[in-house]
Parts: C-alpha cells; sequence; structure tokens
C-alpha cells in the first residue's frame, strides 16, 4: 500500500506520545512503498526523531519515490514486518482471506498499520482477526480505509459505525477517529458501466487509532438495532 508524507508524519506524532522507542516491532498489513516524492524530507523527519542518519541527495530522492518502506523503518531502528500474498522481502506470505498467522507472530506487535488494505479483502473476518492477533497488549491499530466515492479502488468500504462497533466487541480503546473528504468530482463510469444521469461524489475515507486492551481472542462486531 502506500504511505505519505502526512502519514510519516503522524507517524511520529503517535511514536513520540506513546512511547513507541526504537526496537518497536511494526507491522504493515499489505507492503508499502513510499509515496513521497513531493515532500522528500519527511522521510528524514520520520529518520531524525529515531536518532537516525538522514538521507541526502539522490539517495533521499531515490527512497521518496515509491521504495518500498522496510528499509526506511530498519534505518530508523524499528523492526518491519508485512503481511501480503506477494514475496517482497520482509514479508509474511499469508493469505489475509484464508490465512493464518504464524504462532511466533501473534501478540508480537506495538504498531500495526492497515493503511488501505483491508477494502481489497472479501473475509473481512479474518482480515481484522489477524490484525487482532498480531497485536500485542496495549499495541496500536491504525486503520486508514475508503468510506466513500473511490469507485475504482477496493471491494468495500467501511462507515464509522463499524469500527465503533469493533471496538466496542473487542474493548479497544479508541484512541482517535477522524474522517477525510476530498473534493466533489463527476464519476460518468465505473467499471464499465454508464451512470443513467450526472453524478457527483467526494472521495472520502475514515481513519481510526485503536489500542488493544485485552487478551480475550478476536470477536467480530455485530450492529444491533437499539
Amino acid at each position: 500500500m502506500g504511505i505519505n508524507p502526512g502519514m510519516l508524519d503522524l507517524f511520529v506524532e503517535w511514536f513520540r506520545d506513546y512511547g513507541i522507542l526504537r526496537g518497536a516491532e511494526f507491522l504493515d498489513i499489505g507492503t508499502s512503498q513510499l509515496f513521497c516524492g513531493n515532500d522528500p524530507d519527511s522521510l528524514n523527519r520520520f529518520l531524525r526523531h529515531f536518532g537516525a542518519e538522514p538521507y541526502a541527495g539522490e539517495e533521499l530522492s531515490r527512497m521518496a519515490n515509491k521504495s518500498l518502506a522496510a528499509p526506511l523503518f530498519h534505518r530508523a531502528g524499528l523492526s518491519y514486518d508485512a503481511i501480503d500474498i506477494a514475496p517482497y522481502p520482509h514479508t509474511i506470505r499469508v493469505d489475509l482471506n484464508t490465512g493464518r498467522l504464524p504462532l511466533r507472530k501473534r501478540g508480537r506487535y506495538t504498531f500495526v498499520a492497515n493503511s488501505g488494505t483491508t477494502e481489497h479483502v472479501l473475509n473481512q473476518y479474518n482480515a481484522f482477526k489477524i490484525i487482532h492477533d498480531a497485536t500485542r497488549i496495549n499495541g496500536l491499530m491504525y486503520h486508514g480505509v475508503p468510506m466513500s466515492g473511490d469507485f475504482a479502488h477496493g471491494l468495500l468500504s467501511y462507515r464509522p459505525r463499524f469500527f465503533t462497533r469493533l471496538a466496542e466487541a473487542n474493548k479497544y480503546e479508541v484512541v482517535s477517529r477522524w474522517l477525510w473528504a476530498g473534493e466533489m468530482r463527476p464519476y460518468e463510469e465505473v467499471e464499465d458501466a454508464a451512470f443513467n444521469r450526472y453524478f457527483a461524489a467526494q472521495d472520502a475515507w475514515v481513519h481510526f487509532l485503536l489500542r488493544r486492551k485485552s487478551k480475550a481472542p478476536f470477536h467480530p462486531p455485530l450492529d444491533c438495532l437499539p
């Protein structure tokens, strides 16, 4: 998936505020690339937070432009794994639809990032169970996923209520939540099908930062009527 400069700055803020130090274990749900070409120094702001050597010159430009995120995290002194079905470096080969997290990786990670991956997975129960199983007690889980618009992206979209109910079902602490909306834009055709009339919508994403507080196994959320 993709990490942009704003996300790197948020990681710095969260790692500072919640005491995530060098040596902490970070799990990426989907192997991420760095889309930071418009602000290459965001990589160095991340590195400086951990007291690591910044990039310079051509190396900085190369890393900021769609390089894999793992070398940046390693340079910062963090342990980095990703879950993916593709054989990228530093990747645990697990299908989020059907796979299980290896026992040695369960309850291990201080920070788990779902930066736009689970919307590509049909089996939501299994995907969110893997995230739960991977996170250590008091570890943080970040979800940044599509809520509306963006019709060419992914299989599913989410309502904020999904994450509220997920937190209730698993006794997660809701550390932070916010919504992002882009400009209104027209959609003339989606997946080779045209609308019957003019249609415009905003691309919008939902963001939640959650903390696992319980050793209990994963429970799926249920949206009961009041």
